[in-house]
Formats: structure tokens, sequence, C-alpha cells
């Protein structure tokens, strides 16, 4: 994956959120706090806030309702973490941008349609 950045206003800039804050350098513990070992998703961390008091107590509330879901409601759960039952097809979009274009065929949607689509993410 190129490495990209996000312009912010001004001169200033930050790291492609979803290529450093989806890294395995990226660890979110139960209490909310999230941790990394990579210069690029500290950075974004600091820059958003996601530390701050607020995010992490959301955070925390978020995972305690999933630990619960998952241990005495699986129905809750798999709304939760469970996949729409409308998927979009990839296959029938063409975007500019689509440097890989045979992945729709390993797609959700294809899954889904093979019937080996997992119950949640």
């Amino acid at each position: 994956m190129k490495n990209r950045t996000v312009k912010l206003k001004g001169k200033q800039s930050v790291p492609d959120p979803l290529r450093v804050l989806l890294s395995e350098a990226v660890v979110v513990y139960s209490d909310g706090e999230i941790e990394t070992t990579t210069k690029d998703a500290a950075k974004l961390i600091e820059i958003i806030g996601l530390n701050d008091p607020a995010y992490r107590d959301r955070r925390r509330l978020q995972i305690r309702v999933l630990l619960l879901a998952d241990a005495y409601d699986s129905i809750l759960y798999r709304f939760l973490l469970g996949f729409p039952d409308d998927l979009p097809n990839l296959a029938r979009l063409n975007p500019a941008a689509n440097h890989w274009p045979k992945g729709t065929t390993k797609s959700y949607y294809e899954q889904q349609n093979l019937g080996i689509l997992p119950d949640t993410i």
C-alpha cells in the first residue's frame, strides 16, 4: 500500500488513517486506551486526540457492550458485528482508483453468495 497522507487545513498533513490505524501495530485495550509502536499511528492518535478521556470512555463502553452481547445475547452480538443482508456487489462498480479489480471476487458479497461468509467480522 502506498504511503499516503491526508491534507489538513493549511500545510499540515496526517498519515492515512486507514493504513496506520488498521495496522497490527495498533492495539486497543479493554479500558479504551489505544497504543501503537509506529510513529505514524502515534502522530495520528495525538492529532485526533483518540486517547482523550471522552473517546477512551466511549470505546470502553462499546467494548463492554460487545463482550456482554457475546456472552449473553448471540442475536445482539450478530446484529452489532454481523454483515448486512444487502452487501454491495463491488464487481458492478468501476472506480478509477481500483488498483486490484480482481479483489472483488474475494469480496464479502461474493463470500455471501458462496455461503462461506462468517457470521461476524
